[in-house]
């Protein structure tokens, strides 16, 4: 259950987590 949840996670914030880290950077800036 864990590992399948932290592959699911992993995956699913690969795309949208980049995405995340640049708004974040460009906001930090």
């Amino acid at each position: 259950m864990k590992t399948e949840t932290k592959a699911v996670l992993v995956c699913g914030f690969g795309s949208i987590g980049q995405r995340h880290v640049r708004i974040l950077r460009e906001m930090g800036q």
